[in-house]
């Protein structure tokens, strides 16, 4: 089940379809990670650049930016898979090339209790060599879509989405400052 969202992008670059090629590149990332970033508020988007995207989000299973809910065994499924699928061995920082599953387990507890939410665990896993955009992949590949930015959501409570799949972002409209009156 969907959840449907309509937002806002605001950028300095007009585009035709959303990709993942300049995200971290430019503006770096708040506290809520890597990906795409989306807000409720057309103004609040014209902070970010003078031409404004209009979306829909067709958001589905989220991470947490506020606490850890991922378990465990979720976080050491999308170790194992990066491990699998892009060759990137979370494990070999810790001493463990050829890790045993006791170790990856005690690895991946430790992981767990070390941040304070899903996104920090997220991030932690792309500072030590899982590249964003794998991450990303992978993140789709599990289901989960976005995260939401509670903290930095101002006084009139608007939401900010940051989204990891690309299949959930439906183009609407692309205006610039000009067009849209301001």
């Amino acid at each position: 089940m969907s959840h449907i969202i309509n937002a806002y992008h605001g950028s300095c670059n007009k585009f035709e379809t959303f990709d993942f090629t300049e995200v971290g590149l430019h503006s770096g990332t708040s506290g809520a990670g890597f990906g795409l970033y989306f807000t409720e508020s057309k103004a609040e988007a014209l902070a970010y650049g003078d031409i404004v995207y209009s979306v829909i989000l067709k958001l589905k299973s989220a991470i947490s930016n506020d606490e850890v809910t991922l378990k465990p065994v979720e976080v050491k499924k999308l170790v194992e898979y990066n491990l699998e699928v892009y060759g990137k061995s979370y494990y070999e920082q810790f001493g463990y090339e050829n890790a045993t599953e006791e170790q990856k387990n005690d690895v991946i507890e430790k992981l767990v209790a070390n941040f304070s939410s899903d996104t920090k665990i997220i991030c932690d896993l792309i500072d030590d060599g899982i590249s964003v955009n794998q991450m990303m992949q992978t993140m789709c590949n599990f289901n989960y879509t976005h995260t939401t930015d509670k903290e930095s959501a101002d006084i009139d409570n608007i939401m900010h989405y940051i989204v990891y799949d690309l299949n959930v972002i439906q183009l609407l409209e692309c205006k610039s400052l000009q067009e849209i009156g301001g």
